[in-house]
């Protein structure tokens, strides 16, 4: 019996990382690969000033930047939800990718696994990207 308790423990435990859930999207831009990476670093920066919203790697090079976001949903009972953001930048284009989704309160947390849970969050993600796209036209780097 112990054994059957643990093998359904370990299948349940699988099954909630087993989906990787992301949500991505590709911005066009004016902006030079390198133009598009200072401006999503400064963006980041300026958008993420949480001590548990931190960059993770950033490569000029590559014109990648990562890190943990985390954003307050207001409400009678205030969440917050947390994920990984990356941001790849090239010349005229850059992708953001969050993943690692899931969301915690006070009470409790959980791991996103299911696209009916991307859907209900994916507004307040599109605000997080349509925030970036606002800081890539806004950006200029001959201030």
């Amino acid at each position: 019996m112990k054994k059957l308790i643990l093998l359904f423990a370990l299948l349940g435990a699988t099954s909630l990382y087993a989906q990787d859930l992301q949500y991505q999207k590709i911005i066009d831009t004016k902006l030079s690969k390198a133009d598009a990476y200072s401006a999503s670093l400064q963006w980041f920066g300026e958008t993420f000033n949480s001590g548990k919203s931190v960059i993770q790697t950033k490569d000029p090079e590559s014109g990648i930047i990562v890190g943990n976001g985390r954003i307050e949903e207001p409400g009678l009972m205030p969440y917050y939800i947390l994920f990984t953001i990356t941001v790849e930048t090239k010349d005229k284009r850059v992708r953001v990718t969050l993943n690692n989704l899931s969301s915690e309160n006070a009470v409790s947390s959980m791991v996103w696994t299911t696209e009916t849970q991307l859907k209900t969050m994916s507004p307040k993600l599109d605000e997080i990207i349509d925030s970036l796209t606002q800081a890539l036209a806004k950006y200029n780097p001959n201030w």
